[in-house]
Parts: structure tokens; sequence; C-alpha cells
């Protein structure tokens, strides 16, 4: 999958589209974006070419004309692009939390936790993103993002939750980009992916009304109608069901935990939620209708020691008719990890927690500019395993690739092995990404597997350094 450039500046054709209502801004959106995007973990004041260049970007998230939904519409629009040739894509939708405790004179910040026994509250910005994917995971762009401040401290009156209006809740997040998705991807099938939170049966009612399948990991134990087994829940009716077989599962590692394989036993029914059940008779959930849907399970019996055990109960509305169908979810929800690490991008590779702008306004602001960058990134990370073997080209300028050529046969060329003359035929986009990575510390050894997110993005932002020095020496100079 090709996108075009300008001169390596990819953001150029992202946002071409971005409309403020004055030229003037339009323009310093666009060198803003091209800056920051060159350096995607600095600061605005050292990614910005000059004090001028800074005090403008400061502006320009200060200009009321400016907001989330402008700033990113080009690029919705250029993911729904992306995905017009894949017949079905996968939409992951997660929220995270961005941490501005460290910065105590921001205003207009949220609470992103609970009140801890120390009277200690974190503050920051709450952020729920919608990521597409290919059915191969490769990030295609956001269908939906929205960052705001939670201006009320989460209740802990689960009756009162219950009573409450579904518009009225937080959780109507879900919703509201539910809808958004379903406006963008009219022409594509869409396979919808959420972890526990999402397990809301409203929402699980909108998605199959609404005509989006999904894939979502149960949190609640709910009523089921089952004519054999009477009144049941779900967990106590998997718990009478017989193994169907085994799996092996790559479990990413992160700060909390090491990388490893997990081997999981699968169970997988038909069931039927039951809208009504019977003994429960809050008013609001008279407009509930029974929900014909299928449950995979998987569960590890012997766990390493001192791991978690697994075990996910995984709720779809695809049909489950055998262990291949039940398999096919499970990889499915796997691609789930990958909005994990795009928050990990988005706060690590773009480092927006450590942004210091006087406001949550002029943060949401920023935030919106980044999560495009952070998607580039982590698309990048994603190609070699896409399209292994197309020219690389497809992601980098002529100027890049030789600029990477260069620095990957640095030592060849010091000891005079070979001339510093770049190929005429560019590297594939599988040997360019693990250059790249290289740059950032990956080894690239024979079991290394494929580079990580942090080696991609550490190798990016030399290679941009290093591609502007190269621009300034084959510059030739003006005759005076």
């Amino acid at each position: 999958m090709e996108l075009s450039r300008n001169d390596g500046l990819w953001i150029e054709n992202e946002i071409s589209e971005a409309n403020f209502g004055d030229i003037r801004l339009n323009r310093r959106f666009r060198v803003l974006a091209a800056e920051l995007a060159a350096n995607p973990s600095q600061p605005i004041n050292q990614a910005s070419t000059d004090w001028a260049a800074a005090k403008a970007a400061y502006r320009f998230f200060d200009n009321p004309k400016v907001s989330e939904e402008k700033i990113l519409e080009p690029h919705f629009l250029n993911t729904q692009l992306r995905a017009s040739n894949q017949h079905r894509i996968i939409v992951v939708q997660d929220t995270s939390f961005i941490d501005f405790t460290s910065h105590p004179k921001t205003e207009g910040l949220g609470t992103t936790s609970g009140r801890k026994s120390d009277g200690f509250e974190s503050k920051g910005l709450l952020l729920h993103a919608a990521l597409a994917l290919s059915e191969k995971g490769l990030p295609l762009g956001l269908l939906d993002l929205k960052t705001w401040a939670r201006t009320h401290r989460r209740g802990t009156d689960n009756y009162l939750k219950k009573l409450m209006p579904i518009e009225k809740k937080e959780s109507f997040k879900w919703f509201k980009s539910l809808y958004k998705i379903d406006s963008r991807t009219k022409n594509q099938e869409v396979v919808l992916v959420c972890d526990r939170e999402g397990d809301i049966y409203d929402f699980l009612e909108e998605c199959l009304t609404t005509g989006l399948d999904f894939v979502i990991r149960a949190r609640q134990d709910r009523m089921l109608e089952e004519e054999d087994f009477g009144d049941i829940s779900l967990f106590d009716r998997l718990g009478v069901e017989k193994v169907m077989g085994e799996v092996e599962i790559e479990i990413p590692g992160s700060g909390k935990r090491k990388a490893r394989t997990a081997k999981l036993e699968v169970k997988f029914i038909p069931v039927t939620y039951a809208g009504q059940p019977r003994g429960v008779g809050i008013k609001l959930l008279k407009h509930r209708s029974d929900l014909e849907l299928f449950v995979v399970h998987l569960h590890e019996q012997n766990p390493p020691a001192e791991v978690d055990q697994i075990s996910w109960t995984l709720i779809t509305s695809l049909p489950v008719k055998n262990f291949k169908s039940a398999i096919e979810i499970v990889r499915i929800y796997k691609l789930r990890w990958n909005i994990e690490l795009y928050f990990k991008c988005l706060k690590t590779g773009c480092g927006v927690e450590n942004t210091r702008l006087a406001s949550g306004d002029k943060l949401v602001r920023f935030i919106a500019l980044q999560s495009i960058i952070a998607w580039r990134i982590l698309w990048m990370t994603f190609l070699n395993r896409s399209a292994p073997e197309g020219s690389c080209e497809n992601f980098l300028t002529e100027d890049e690739w030789k600029t990477l050529w260069l620095k990957k046969h640095r030592r060849q060329i010091k000891s005079k092995l070979i001339e510093a003359i770049p190929p005429e035929k560019p590297p594939s986009t599988y040997e360019a990404v693990r250059w790249i990575a290289m740059l950032g510390g990956f080894l690239g050894r024979k079991n290394d597997g494929e580079p990580g997110l942090i080696s991609v993005w550490r190798g990016w932002i030399e290679l941009r350094a290093a591609t502007e020095i190269y621009d300034l020496l084959k510059t030739k100079p003006t005759p005076r």
C-alpha cells in the first residue's frame, strides 16, 4: 500500500485538506505538522526551526478557530481511503489516560482515577480512540478520536449508575465512537474489537442494530435463555461445557510482564443473552431484546509460577461453528494489542505527557496532531510484516533511503571496502524497516524476530536527523 509523499513530508498529504477558515492558519498548520512529524519526540520549542516558529506554534494551539475535529478530519478521510480496498477491516476501540499530574500549573485538566487513600488524585485527560486495521493487523489509521477532561469523580454507587440513562454515563463514549465508525465505513465489513470495558448490554445490542460485527471480552456474568439448563449464567454454562481443543498463543511483553507462550484450552458455544432476565425489575431493561451470540472461552490450566493465569471469554456476533472458526475469533481479538502499542507510541514515541501547554484545551489540540504522527510510526513498524517484498519507496523518499543505506554501510565505507555511492535500486520494505530499527538498537540477529515499536521509533528519529544533513551536503551552493 503506497502513501504519496512530497519531499519526504508524508504529513503534507495526510493533512492537506485541513481547513480552519483562515489561509494563514492553514499554512501555519502544514508547517507545524511537518516540524513535529520530523521530530516527533521533541517539545514544540525544539521541534520548531527557530523561536519565531515556536511562538507561532503556541499561538496556533491557542487559536479558537482550531479544534480537535478540524485537525483530525483529513486524517479520518485518508483512513477511509486506505481502507477502501479492504473487504473487511478490524476496528479496535479503547480508552487511555494521558497523565499530566506532574504539570500542576496546567488548567482545565480532570481526574484520571478515583481518589486514593492518601487523598491524592492524578490529573490529566482521557482519550478514546478507534484504530482501523487490515485483517493482517496493518494500522490503516484512526476512524475516531476524542480527548476530554473528566469533570466529575467516578461514583461508586452501582445501583444509581444502573438507573442513569446510558447517554448520561461516561461509557456512552463507546456508542458515540460506534456511530462515527459506522458512518465512515459504509463500503466495508467491520469487526469491532473491544476489551472488557466494552461489555455493555446496550452497546452489544446497538452493534447488532447498526450492522457491525464484534469481538468483545466478557466482563459481566450475564443470565442466559437456556432450555436445557434453565436459569443459568454465562460463566456457569461454560463450566459444564467440554473442552474442544487447545491452542498456543504468544502473549506480548509489557512493562509488567515478560513475553511468553501460553497453552490454552478452548471451548465455544452459541448463547442467548436474556434481555429481561427473570427476577430483575429495573424499568430501564424493558427495552432490551434477547441477543443471539457466540462465545469462545480460553483458559490456561497450568500457568508458570509467578505469572497471571490467562482466562478469556470472548463474546462475538460472528458465527462459531467449529474449532477453526473459534481460533479465528481468538486471532481477531489478539489484534486488540495494536491499540495498546498505538497508545505507547503516542505517549512514549511522541512524548505527549511531557508537553507543557497552559491549558487542557491547548493540549487536546496538540494531542490531535500528535495522534496522526503516532499512527504513522506504528504503521511503519507493521509495514514490513504486511508487505515485506515491496519497495521501501512506498514510505521513504529517495534521500531518506539513500541516507539509510549510507548509515547501514558506514563501516564498510570507512574501511574503504565499498564506495559511498548508494545503489540505483532501493532496498525492500523488509530491509529498510530492519535497518531503521538497527539505528534504534535492534540487533537483527537470527532469532530476534521482528523489530519492535521503540527500536523503529528511535531509528526513525536518527534517520530524520541524518537525512537533514544529507540534504544539506548535496545542496549546491548558490553562485554569487
